[in-house]
């Protein structure tokens, strides 16, 4: 089982890093736009991203795993 959960958090840890590179290249992309409507669609993603990201956090939690972000180390971490 010690073994499973050890996977587990690998290919969660993996979903989590994922999402988090998306969202910075979602972000730039925005922020770097000069349409207001491609600007729009981008925060939409950026949304969709974030509830991706709250999804692998409640998975996570129903294995009995805590995620959370490391905001000095720039990390995702599952405990």
């Amino acid at each position: 089982m010690k073994m499973e959960i050890e996977e587990v958090k690998k290919v969660l840890l993996k979903a989590l890093w994922g999402y988090e590179q998306k969202s910075v290249e979602l972000r730039k992309t925005a922020e770097n736009s000069s349409s207001a409507e491609y600007r729009k669609y981008q925060r939409e993603l950026l949304s969709a991203v974030a509830v991706q990201k709250q999804t692998v956090i409640e998975i996570a939690a129903a294995f009995g795993l805590k995620a959370e972000w490391q905001a000095r180390e720039s990390c995702w971490t599952i405990k």
